[in-house]
């Protein structure tokens, strides 16, 4: 994508760069599709392209959270499965418990 600013007003102007991929898919999800795109006045390309979009971004946030959670687990804290049910027991009782700390500690494991 492209950004730039014009003339004396300072519109902005955005540029985008697309390639027209071809896709094989079902012809009950085009059906699908194609419907959605009219209730939204939209291209069944478009929204294809958000489709995408989301779908990519989702595997990238899931991948950087199993990241996280993998450097979390080389800690060697982690909660018991029993502090983990007292916690999640107390849910929707005038005693709700905090979120438990770690109580189980592993060796770090060097790779």
């Amino acid at each position: 994508m492209l950004f730039g600013l014009t003339g004396s007003d300072r519109t902005l102007e955005i540029a985008m760069t697309t390639q027209q991929p071809s896709l094989h898919i079902d012809a009950d999800l085009m059906e699908n599709l194609q419907v959605e795109a009219r209730r939204q006045h939209r291209s069944a390309s478009h929204l294809a392209g958000e489709a995408i979009e989301v779908m990519l971004r989702n595997c990238s946030e899931k991948r950087a959270a199993i990241q996280a959670a993998l450097r979390e687990a080389e800690a060697g804290a982690f909660v018991s499965e029993a502090a983990m049910d007292e916690w999640v027991s107390s849910w929707g009782t005038d005693a709700e418990k905090p979120p438990p700390e770690p109580d189980v500690f592993l060796a770090s494991r060097e790779r």
